[in-house]
């Protein structure tokens, strides 16, 4: 599925956030790890 762009690689939000993040110049972000997620 990722092949045919229907998926995401596991963990590629974060690097998407981040780019996003310095895109806009924006503060940097803050990262909260629960026990069955992860938020920036």
């Amino acid at each position: 599925m990722f092949l045919f762009n229907l998926c995401e690689k596991r963990g590629s939000g974060m690097d998407r956030a981040v780019a996003g993040v310095e895109e806009m110049r924006l503060p940097a972000i803050t990262i909260e790890k629960g026990e069955d997620f992860t938020r920036a």
